[in-house]
């Protein structure tokens, strides 16, 4: 992130401001989103996550090794099964344990948009961020429309979300 930004700032015309900044993705990048929006607070003003890759403790302590290792082993440590698997490090970038541990005023400075499918496998996390995010008093926008994790679900709530960033962009 700190290459990043300035990277895009400095090529492109654009306004280098919180204000005018946003993050968006969808599935795994819809996870990256929301923990570089959680994780850096002060530089996006609105995040947009269509099926984030976001699962809670529960699903990443169940899930079979083979399935773990695939996704991820490389980035959390291979070879963890259990409850070893909850490390710091998944903590440090678990959405759902990140909206626990960025101070709330900092969460909340930012316009969250939250859309999954009902019947998408990642619909347990992101119901589970939608809650949490409840409990905490966390303004956020929440869809669940019907619909997988596929790219016809996701064509039909773009517009959505893009209109969503405009209008943190809107002055």
């Amino acid at each position: 992130m700190k290459k990043f930004v300035p990277a895009i700032e400095k090529t492109y015309r654009i306004r280098a401001k919180k204000e005018f900044r946003a993050i968006s993705g969808l599935s795994m990048g819809g996870y990256g989103s929301l923990m570089l929006a959680m994780r850096y607070p002060d530089l996006f003003s609105s995040c947009v996550a269509f099926s984030s890759g976001t699962f809670t403790d529960e699903e990443i302590v169940a899930m079979p090794d083979q399935n773990y290792n695939m996704f991820f082993g490389d980035i959390f440590g291979k070879g963890l099964t259990g409850d070893n698997r909850i490390s710091d490090n998944w903590k440090a970038h678990s959405p759902l344990h990140l909206i626990y541990d960025v101070p709330k005023d900092k969460l909340k400075s930012i316009r969250f948009y939250i859309d999954c499918g009902d019947d998408d496998f990642l619909y347990l996390g992101n119901s589970q961020l939608h809650i949490q995010m409840r409990k905490l008093d966390i303004p956020h926008e929440y869809r669940t429309r019907q619909g997988g994790h596929e790219w016809s679900y996701w064509r039909t709530g773009l517009v959505d979300g893009l209109k969503f960033i405009g209008q943190s962009f809107h002055r």
